[in-house]
């Protein structure tokens, strides 16, 4: 593309995202993902009591862990954490469940209508069956978009690392280096995809893939340096006690409220096509 055309699209997104009010909307999108997650570590929680239960030995070299590794004062605690897992399992599964349904669909209509807002579409009623139905495809198709990626890049890069191992090479600078490249051009890959569908999909228009290729593109390297600027950020911070829990929260916070931004002014810039 040439570049007058694309930096005058640019100012037309950048004047949308403005009078479209995108920040609050991002704001929006940033406190509701926040809420998704409390539950689905709840999830996690109850998964984990599942295994302990079902294997009793493992139930055992956790706990011998804790009182080896976990310093006195919080010993008591993380036990009582264990022992709470184990125990609650059922209940804290059910709970999480339900929560996570209710927090996912709830994150998935505000972060539709924050998109559709910026394509200009009128507001839907606030609650239907058939938008219900629709966020919940819209969420189940994200999740397993999401799933997938994840197990297609860890499958690729634990097998260039079982052939690296294999070849005798695995240590050696280049053959890391050559490791750490095939893992961020898959992860590119795989957030390229992931936008090219959010931003073909989640609008209330339909919107052609040849539209959504470049700003996809451009949403896929803006996040994955987003994420290596976070890990920087929160390496930084979280040397010291106070900072591993107050930096990390914080960070989380600013990483998702920037994330949600930049999602949204992607979003803007798509729908300046036909401007």
């Amino acid at each position: 593309m040439d570049a007058q055309p694309a930096v005058a699209r640019t100012r037309r997104a950048s004047s949308r995202y403005v009078e479209q009010r995108g920040n609050h909307m991002a704001g929006a999108v940033a406190f509701f993902t926040v809420l998704t997650a409390v539950p689905l570590l709840m999830m996690a929680f109850a998964a984990a009591g599942f295994v302990l239960w079902l294997r009793p030995s493992l139930l055992v070299d956790v706990e011998e862990a804790v009182r080896s590794s976990v310093p006195a004062q919080l010993r008591g605690v993380v036990e009582m954490l264990v022992r709470v897992a184990v125990d609650q399992r059922n209940a804290v599964g059910v709970i999480g469940l339900v929560s996570a349904v209710w927090a996912g669909l709830t994150w998935m209509s505000h972060l539709r209508e924050a998109v559709s807002s910026l394509w200009r579409l009128p507001v839907l009623p606030p609650l239907s069956v058939g938008r219900v139905l629709r966020d919940l495809w819209a969420l189940v198709v994200l999740g397993l978009a999401l799933l997938a990626s994840l197990l297609v890049t860890a499958a690729a890069t634990g097998f260039a690392r079982t052939v690296l191992t294999a070849l005798g090479v695995v240590d050696d600078p280049p053959a890391r280096a050559l490791l750490g490249l095939l893992g961020a051009v898959l992860s590119l890959a795989a957030d390229w995809l992931i936008f090219c569908g959010a931003l073909a999909r989640l609008p209330r228009v339909p919107v052609p893939v040849r539209t959504v290729r470049w700003p996809a593109l451009v949403g896929a390297v803006g996040f994955e340096l987003l994420k290596q600027a976070t890990a920087l950020g929160l390496g930084s911070v979280s040397r010291g006690p106070t900072g591993a829990v107050f930096g990390t929260v914080l960070g989380s916070l600013v990483f998702l409220y920037l994330v949600s931004r930049f999602v949204l002014l992607v979003v803007a810039y798509t729908a300046t096509a036909g401007d």
